[in-house]
């Protein structure tokens, strides 16, 4: 099988068929699960910092979390079907 433009051959593995990139579930899942962390962790922060006048956690921040924790769970969900495309 002739290298591509890396000098890694064009398999056809799940990630990579005839050069073109396939995105997995396990990827979508990682991508979730990172994503929804990182909403309800910046939502967190901003009231740990104190950015508002406020204490305290308003409707807004507390559906943000419940989103970020929600993305996370299907996230974490998708990890275990693996390699294939989604």
């Amino acid at each position: 099988m002739p290298p591509n433009k890396l000098g890694t051959p064009l398999g056809d593995s799940a990630h990579n068929r005839g050069g073109i990139l396939v995105i997995t579930k396990r990827m979508v899942g990682i991508a979730l699960t990172l994503l929804g962390l990182a909403i309800a962790g910046a939502t967190l922060a901003v009231d740990l910092v104190g950015a508002g006048k406020w204490g305290g956690l308003g409707p807004a921040q507390q559906v943000a979390i419940v989103v970020g924790a929600a993305l996370s769970l299907i996230g974490l969900s998708l990890i275990p079907l693996g390699d294939r495309p989604a």
